[in-house]
């Protein structure tokens, strides 16, 4: 238990802590996507894959657009087709991990970009390092939590989550 062994918690955290805040957003409005980490797998997969091949930026915003159209997606088939959001995330699970395997052919690309590793990148205090990341997380949280508790927005979001409002 000391500042190293914490620090190196935090980062580690910092990618599934990130995925929480969305998740928390998807809970509360009565929602499910149970595998929101494999869309961002294939949003990683197609970044990585591009920026491995030239710009980082032009990478980014095509792995983006891949989590926003797999989640479209997946949203669409509970809207559209009235699945149980279990059963169509979870058959959207299969499909994404699928995709992300056959696009990078099971292979890693080494990245160099400055851009894409600049928030695991920070300053250090002695054996202590907090990186970029890990601070862009905890304002997330800090911004979320307050927008949640302190904002007419997050407080009929967190009440319906709670009770449903009556029917009628």
């Amino acid at each position: 238990m000391n500042g190293a062994n914490m620090s190196l918690i935090a980062r580690q955290s910092v990618v599934i802590g990130t995925l929480a805040l969305g998740q928390t957003l998807i809970i509360l409005v009565q929602a499910s996507i149970w595998r929101a980490e494999r869309i961002m797998v294939l949003g990683t997969v197609v970044t990585g894959s591009l920026a491995a091949q030239g710009d980082a930026a032009p990478a980014m915003a095509a792995g983006f657009v891949a989590c926003v159209v797999a989640a479209s997606i997946n949203g669409l088939v509970i809207a559209r087709f009235r699945l149980p959001p279990f059963i169509a995330t979870l058959g959207m699970f299969t499909i994404i991990a699928a995709a992300a395997r056959l696009y990078s052919q099971s292979q890693s690309f080494p990245v160099t970009s400055d851009l894409l590793s600049v928030l695991g990148s920070g300053p250090e205090f002695g054996a202590v390092a907090v990186t970029w990341g890990t601070l862009l997380w905890v304002a997330l949280t800090l911004a979320l939590g307050y927008a949640l508790n302190e904002t007419a927005w997050g407080c009929v979001s967190t009440r319906s989550a709670i009770r449903p409002s009556p029917p009628g």
